[in-house]
Parts: structure tokens; sequence; C-alpha cells
């Protein structure tokens, strides 16, 4: 008799929802899921979950929910756990936007095997620190995130970085040793901050050759020595580079002399 109430206590609450989940493919699509409705909803099979407009708590019991899961995107979520992730080992890659998490755990991504971590529009607060410790991570994307300071070790933990994109935030200086545990890394975009003057030479010197490094939009004074040097060292390891100095306006990085 347990087992049978259970049982329509489950198709009771998938029936209540069925006007804001639907099931697209492997894909399962949920819009304004409230904190209460969240335990209602579980998959076996589904691959992929996208909540959207859900302010919801994003915990290991919300994850467990969907023991197959490879990608997980959500608009609007309130809270991420520090061990959200610990019990999906599928899951590779996960995509927010418009959340509200304040501080991102710096143990969220320890013992996964995450390989894109996206945020968009979110403004969060990076620990002092390493912001992520992960060898399996090779995807950064904290864009328009409200993020000023950066920590000389914030991407140390990340071995197998291959893209950094911090474009759109308010980042006013790199630290030297911003990329020093960064051998792999192929793209930094940095474009849309508030660089002064310039990035000390010595931040790009540990960078592979032949990388991409975008600088658009930022407030470079290309009269300024430190920036004539970081220049020098694009050119020597045949970095490709693009932006506009600050001053003299109007002058391209790479017009610079």
């Amino acid at each position: 008799m347990k087992k049978i109430s259970c049982l329509l206590l489950f198709i009771v609450g998938a029936s209540a929802l069925h006007k804001k989940c639907r099931i697209l493919g492997n894909s399962l699509i949920c819009k304004s899921i409230t904190e209460s409705e969240k335990h209602e909803i579980a998959h076996e099979t589904i691959t992929s979950v996208y909540m959207d407009e859900s302010p919801i708590a994003l915990t290991a019991s919300f994850f467990e929910r969907f023991p197959n899961i490879d990608s997980f995107s959500a608009i609007g979520a309130t809270a991420i756990a520090p061990d959200a992730f610990k019990n999906s080992p599928n899951l590779k890659y996960v995509f927010f936007y418009g959340c509200s998490f304040g501080v991102l755990p710096n143990d969220l991504l320890d013992n996964t095997n995450i390989v894109s971590f996206e945020t968009n529009n979110s403004p969060i607060a990076v620990s002092k620190g390493p912001i992520f410790t992960s060898n399996s991570l090779e995807f950064l994307k904290l864009t328009n995130a409200s993020i000023q300071f950066l920590h000389p070790a914030a991407f140390s933990g990340l071995p197998n970085l291959l893209e950094v994109q911090l474009a759109y935030n308010q980042i006013e200086q790199l630290p030297v040793t911003l990329f020093n545990n960064n051998k792999k890394l192929v793209l930094i975009n940095l474009r849309y901050n508030k660089l002064l003057k310039s990035a000390p030479a010595e931040v790009f010197k540990p960078l592979s050759d032949d990388i991409d490094v975008n600088l658009e939009k930022t407030n470079f004074d290309c009269t300024e020595k430190g920036t004539k040097e970081m220049i020098q060292v694009f050119k020597q390891k045949k970095i490709n580079f693009i932006g506009g100095c600050a001053k003299p306006k109007g002058l391209d990085l790479e017009e610079v002399q």
C-alpha cells in the first residue's frame, strides 16, 4: 500500500508540473520552477536540464534527481552549494545566466568532470586564492560578472584551462603571476574591462606562442613604457592580439612602436 501511495504521489506531482516542464529529445526544459516544486522533478535517463527563470537553490540532492545529466543550464538561480555537483560524474557543461549566487564556492568543481563552466550577467565575488581547482576544466567564462579584482593565484588550480573569458567586467589590474600555471591557454578575452595603463609584460611571458588575446575597449595608455613592453612580448611570442589605445585615442595596439 505504501509503494502504491508513493507512486500515486509521483504521478500527481508530475501531472501538476506538466505546464512548466517539457521533454524535447534528451532535454528537460522547465520554466518558473519554485523552490518547493524543484523536489517534484526527476528523470532517470535525461541528459540535459534547462531551468528557465527559476529562483531555486542548486544542491547535490537536486542534481541527484538526474543521474545521467551531462549538461545543465539555469536562469535566475539564487544559490549554489559547494557540493552541488559531487554526485554528478557525467556532468560536463554548466551555464548560468542572471543568477544571484554572490560568492562562487572555490571548491565547487573539486572532484568533478566538468569541462566548461560559464556565467553571464550573474554578479559574483571571486574568492581570495584560486577561483576553482579542477584538472578537467578547459573553458571558463565569467562574463558581465562585476569582477573587479583577480587574485594572483586565481587560475593556478586550472592547469588544463584552454580558454578564459572575462569580458564586460571592471578588472583594473592583472597580477604578474595570473597565468603562471596555465600553459595550455589558447584564448584570453579581456575586452571591455578597465585595465589601466598596461598589463605587466610578465603576465603573458609564461603563455604559449601563437595564442589569441582580446584587449578591445580597455584603457591602455599607449604612451606608457609598460604598454610598449607588453606589445613587444606579444610580437616576440607571435601572440595574436587586438585592442586599441585610450591614449593616443584611435591608435591600435598593433600600431604602437
